[in-house]
């Protein structure tokens, strides 16, 4: 794993910017464990109130998000210097997609197959109770539906669909342009593709 973003890796949340005096932060990098602080400076000046103290961006190098990533430890220090745990968030909603968003198909143009990202997003699942109703299908040029790659539920996340470019029966779709549409939820995108044979 490494923190993203250089000297900007780590930012201060708002808590800390009524203080005129500033704060300041650092991260230290280790194989495998990244350690991050932040704090005020001054004496004259104490936090309250609720908000974000502090963000981290981080790239991973393993597969298998969130298990491939654990948040150990939370602590503050109070200006008394009396040190109590802080709540953390969970890298599982870390990481899940805030927006709904469909993305360019890749390769494309494409033969034999084909990759759809999209992105199931927190908030449709929440109101969904945790997993939203998805589909994905591809239409020809002239909007005649040729298949359904998904039709069900999913948990929030980032997700691949794959399409061989064969229709609903099994047959080789012929070259040209097809549009495939998500929808999840009540919301929908579409994005044009080229299937070349």
């Amino acid at each position: 794993m490494e923190i993203v973003g250089g000297e900007d890796a780590v930012s201060v949340g708002e808590v800390f910017s009524p203080n005129r005096t500033g704060y300041f932060s650092r991260a230290e990098h280790r194989t495998g464990r990244i350690s991050v602080a932040a704090a005020r400076r001054g004496k004259e000046w104490a936090a309250d109130g609720r908000g974000q103290l502090l963000r981290l961006k981080v790239r991973l190098f393993r597969d298998g998000f969130p298990s491939s990533l654990h948040i150990e430890e939370g602590r503050l220090l109070s200006s008394s210097y009396t040190s109590v745990s802080a709540r953390l968030a969970d890298p599982v909603d870390l990481g899940l997609p805030r927006e709904f968003a469909l993305g360019q198909n890749f390769p494309n143009p494409f033969n034999p197959t084909t990759t759809i990202p999209f992105r199931v997003p927190l908030l449709d699942a929440l109101l969904a109770g945790r997993e939203t109703p998805v589909s994905i299908e591809i239409y020809n040029a002239i909007g005649q539906k040729v298949r359904t790659l998904f039709e069900g539920e999913h948990e929030p996340g980032y997700y691949r669909a794959v399409w061989d470019g064969r229709d609903s029966e099994g047959k080789a779709a012929g070259s040209g342009m097809y549009i495939y549409q998500l929808q999840v939820g009540g919301r929908q995108q579409v994005k044009k593709m080229i299937l070349v044979r």
